[in-house]
């Protein structure tokens, strides 16, 4: 994108108002341009962006990873009963008992690890993972976790509040007298110090 406006700038000499009108129209396909493809027409390296998914089976020099901040949610049938699966057999438990949910929750962390495994496998010379402090304990956060889980759950245990993999910060976790948001971001400032140590 850079490239394209800077060669329209030279052309033209668009303000940035009119450099933005460009853009739009380029991208809602409105104007043609020439210039579309430059990156690829000088065969240079590109900036790929796809789904975990897709990038199963490729490798690239360096891989951002984005997501991983928030935590999965059920897919709605699993809200009405929780599926899961115990000694090699699918169960689905429609009269919704606590551990049974956990079960289900412990599931669908497994999956989620092994697409992480999927992203963070594909680069071959840099990874770069995102670390946010005093962030809402999401899916990474728990694969953070995993990483320093002793040091980790015998420094919230200091706190008061008792940890499991993956994340599941509930009432019954922390002390009666602590606030869920004061327990989070505990736990958040405790991954983040840990994680950095960690990585160096």
């Amino acid at each position: 994108m850079a490239e394209l406006l800077t060669v329209k700038n030279i052309q033209e000499k668009e303000n940035a108002a009119g450099l933005l009108r460009y853009l739009i129209s380029v991208i809602e396909g409105s104007q043609q341009s020439d210039q579309k493809n430059i990156a690829l027409a000088h065969g240079r390296a590109c900036v790929k962006v796809m789904t975990i998914h897709k990038s199963k089976g490729l490798e690239f020099p360096v891989v951002f990873f984005a997501g991983g901040l928030s935590t999965s949610k059920p897919a709605p049938h699993r809200e009405a009963w929780y599926e899961y699966i115990e000694n090699g057999r699918r169960y689905a438990d429609f009269t919704r008992k606590n551990e049974n949910r956990l079960k289900q929750f412990r599931e669908m962390w497994e999956e989620k690890k092994r697409l992480y495994y999927v992203a963070m496998t594909r680069a071959s010379k840099k990874l770069y993972l995102p670390l946010i402090k005093n962030g809402n304990p999401g899916n990474l956060s728990s694969f953070y976790a995993s990483l320093v889980y002793e040091n980790l759950r015998g420094g919230l245990h200091d706190d008061g509040i008792e940890m499991s993999l993956p994340l599941d910060i509930r009432p019954e976790h922390i002390p009666k007298e602590m606030k869920m948001e004061e327990a989070k971001r505990i736990v958040s400032e405790k991954i983040y110090t840990l994680i950095k140590n960690f990585c160096g």
